[in-house]
């Protein structure tokens, strides 16, 4: 494919280093390999920077799973008990709806009375539901019942950095705000953020069974005769797939039989066509030409439109249809190398 504007290629690492042995075995036809020597050397320092990156991501991935671990084990012993930071919140807020209900009594306000009660009784169901929370995710993180979604995506890192300064009560302060309590919490960039009570419970993203069970059972099924039912197949695992975001992000970052949805397009044989096919012409002229031949980043930047549900052409129904038709032809697979082995041995 013909390269676009505002698109940069990678050098292929192979050629570049068949090169430099040809570069080497033909000293007598200079003329044919000059400046040779500059290419090799500049596909050197795209490899080691790759690794640098790589190594980088992986460190950071390392800090934020050890200090939600030490933050949950933190939470259990301390049973989730109120920081110092939400309990003089707490005592600012209680101070203040006393007060109000006090002025109701005197001024023989029962609105304001009513309101101060109603205000008291809503602020004790937030604190035994946040402290609830704060153990539900640490339980979680001890028993490993999380997805991978917390450490495979940036967001989900993201997520893990503020759930770990929540439930460890690490935020700077907490704010009153359209009827919720909103923390003061750091990002991973160090800039200080807001997130509201409502937002922290709904991070909570669990291994997605789901799928796995779907799979599995369509499997196990597809043994019992040799004939290979794809439409039956195809049906069960359809009726296991996510209808949100929040699952989808489970789905396809756990393990389905092995492998999470990323590692089966990256090892995919038939991913270009497919991948083509499902975006459609708006999806796939966004990356590649016309030729429809997609070069190793436009395939990197259409598994990302494909699992990553933060991407702006990410589309829920066509990434189902997408990881669909990937564990088919995985099941497929596994049927006809099982009634291979089946009938070698009979």
């Amino acid at each position: 494919m013909a390269k676009k504007q505002g698109i940069s290629y990678s050098p292929n690492t192979a050629l570049i280093q068949g090169a430099g042995v040809a570069y080497r075995n033909y000293d007598n036809a200079p003329g044919m390999y000059a400046g040779l020597d500059k290419v090799v050397t500049a596909g050197t320092e795209m490899m080691e920077g790759a690794v640098k990156e790589f190594e980088a991501e992986e460190k950071k991935k390392q800090e934020i799973e050890k200090k939600w671990n030490d933050t949950s084990d933190q939470v259990l012993l301390n049973a989730g008990a109120l920081g110092d930071v939400l309990y003089q919140s707490t005592y600012d807020d209680v101070s203040e709806l006393k007060k109000m209900y006090l002025e109701g009594v005197n001024e023989k306000d029962d609105r304001k009375r009513m309101a101060a009660m109603m205000g008291l009784q809503n602020h004790s169901n937030f604190i035994q539901d946040h402290k609830q929370m704060n153990l539900d995710y640490a339980k979680a993180k001890t028993d490993g019942t999380l997805s991978a979604y917390y450490t495979e995506s940036a967001t989900g890192r993201e997520e893990a950095n503020i759930i770990e300064q929540i439930s460890g009560q690490k935020y700077k302060k907490t704010t009153k705000k359209d009827g919720d309590t909103w923390f003061h919490v750091t990002d991973l960039a160090g800039n200080e953020k807001m997130v509201s009570s409502k937002e922290y419970n709904d991070m909570m993203t669990p291994k997605n069974f789901k799928v796995t069970a779907g799979y599995t059972e369509a499997r196990e099924a597809s043994y019992k005769q040799e004939n290979w039912e794809e439409e039956f197949f195809r049906q069960k695992v359809r009726n296991s797939l996510p209808n949100n975001k929040r699952d989808w992000n489970a789905a396809s970052y756990d393990d389905v039989s092995g492998k999470n949805l990323k590692q089966m397009l990256e090892t995919s044989t038939t991913l270009d066509q497919e991948i083509i096919n499902a975006l459609g012409q708006k999806g796939f002229t966004t990356f590649a030409g016309s030729d429809g031949v997609l070069q190793a980043d436009e395939k990197k930047a259409f598994i990302d439109a494909v699992v990553n549900s933060e991407n702006e052409l990410f589309d829920l129904d066509v990434s189902n249809k997408i990881m669909e038709d990937q564990l088919v032809n995985a099941g497929r697979n596994s049927h006809t190398k099982y009634w291979e082995n089946k009938n070698a041995k009979n």
